[in-house]
């Protein structure tokens, strides 16, 4: 019994060393690039479904308040704050300060 996969042709653009890498890995294998850039595709969406990794940059948001949860106006300023802490600013305490534009 035969397997029939459709597949469709697509271009990409590799970094000149991955694409040595990716081509003595194909002959290491005895198989063909396409066939390597599937199969890593395929890994590489298996993980993304899976749900948030690790590195998921919204990991980095908890703890991120410093203790501002005590603060009365954390509601009301909540962006500020979170913008303070993505730019690794201390959060002040307190009224936030005012933004120069």
């Amino acid at each position: 019994m035969y397997t029939v996969v459709i597949v469709e042709r697509m271009q990409i653009y590799l970094a000149r060393g991955q694409r040595v890498r990716l081509d003595a890995l194909a002959r290491r294998r005895s198989q063909p690039v396409a066939q390597l850039v599937r199969e890593a595709v395929e890994q590489y969406l298996a993980a993304e479904s899976a749900g948030p990794q690790e590195h998921d940059a919204l990991f980095d948001l908890v703890g991120a308040d410093g203790g501002l949860e005590l603060e009365s106006d954390v509601s009301a300023h909540h962006h500020e704050r979170l913008a303070d802490a993505a730019h690794g600013e201390r959060a002040s305490r307190g009224r936030p300060r005012s933004r120069k534009r």
